[in-house]
């Protein structure tokens, strides 16, 4: 490799950390990596696990040198178990070490593989992500029985440890944004009214049966702050509870909700501190329940309300809270 193209890693690095999709920013890497070392192709394996064939290998991107026939396409690299590769390959890989061959020197299974494709010499670094292998990136020579150098391979190593942090940054993405919308449908199935606000109380969503029963647009809602759903004369009050919850020092606040038309909803409601980040805001009754329901209630609460719907949820950075009220129909 000269002199001129020991830069690439710089240009790799910077893909690896724009934006884009995972796969596209495979798909940009690979045509640097292939034009950088002079490889006719550059590619792309991912693993997965198989219950009757064992760990597998699968070829998902690509890049070819000019007149190189692509070879992402063939079956035989779909599904393709490691035991079908002899016993090198997998414990090399395993071990953090690349693997270097050339096709005459091989036998059996890997040389036929390596022969229909035109393969001379290869090159096998792994991919890691989060301490698992997660695949790996190859590099075929179709010209020459090439003989990779130790700064190459250090080179790509180190290419290839980037990517292997990308790809454990987009899987963490891929179920924090899993989780939100798990969150968000949890959320809006509940009968409880809910509402996410700021620590200041600045409403930022709000579910359905907030929205139903207060008889606020969700984009009001995201207008207003916790103290607004209350009657003007009791906003002060709810401010101060505001305050006073999350430090365990208010137990009762009676101080009810008003709908849209300027109705009240005739809540009962009790609160108090809860344990490590998650604290107990308020819970709440309307005086109009059943009997039964109330008695039912007292069963679980002193005062004869329900301990836990008005809920103050803290974000880790402190940024956020839920509050959450039970609702009767």
């Amino acid at each position: 490799m000269s002199d001129s193209k020991l830069n690439f890693p710089v240009d790799c690095l910077r893909v690896l950390a724009g934006s884009g999709s995972i796969h596209s920013k495979m798909a940009d890497v690979l045509p640097i990596l292939r034009g950088s070392t002079g490889a006719s192709r550059a590619y792309i394996f991912r693993n997965e696990n198989d219950p009757v064939l064992g760990l597998c290998m699968t070829h998902i991107h690509e890049s070819c040198a000019q007149g190189v026939s692509p070879q992402i396409d063939l079956p035989d690299l779909k599904r393709l178990p490691y035991s079908e590769n002899g016993s090198i390959l997998l414990p090399c890989l395993q071990a953090h070490r690349p693997y270097a061959g050339l096709t005459s020197e091989m036998t059996g299974r890997d040389r036929e593989l390596m022969s229909r494709q035109g393969i001379l010499s290869v090159l096998i670094v792994p991919i890691f992500s989060d301490d698992m292998l997660w695949g790996f990136i190859g590099f075929d020579d179709t010209e020459n029985q090439r003989s990779w150098q130790p700064e190459e391979t250090e080179i790509l190593r180190g290419i290839a440890d980037a990517l292997g942090m990308e790809i454990s940054r987009d899987n963490r993405n891929s179920l924090l944004r899993e989780s939100k919308e798990n969150f968000r449908r949890f959320f809006d199935s509940m009968d409880d009214i809910a509402v996410v606000a700021t620590v200041e109380g600045a409403i930022l969503y709000s579910n359905r049966a907030a929205r139903e029963q207060l008889g606020y647009s969700s984009a009001e809602l995201e207008g207003m702050s916790i103290p607004d759903l209350h009657q003007e004369t009791r906003r002060g009050e709810a401010r101060a509870v505001l305050i006073s919850i999350p430090k365990g020092q208010r137990t009762k606040v009676p101080s009810p909700f008003r709908r849209r038309m300027a109705a009240s909803l005739p809540w009962k409601r009790r609160s108090g501190p809860g344990n490590g980040a998650e604290r107990t805001a308020c819970s709440e009754y309307p005086e109009t329940a059943p009997r039964r329901g109330r008695r039912l209630i007292s069963s679980r609460g002193s005062s004869g309300t329900i301990p836990l719907p008005w809920r103050c949820l803290h974000s880790r950075t402190g940024s956020f809270r839920m509050l959450t009220s039970l609702s009767w129909k």
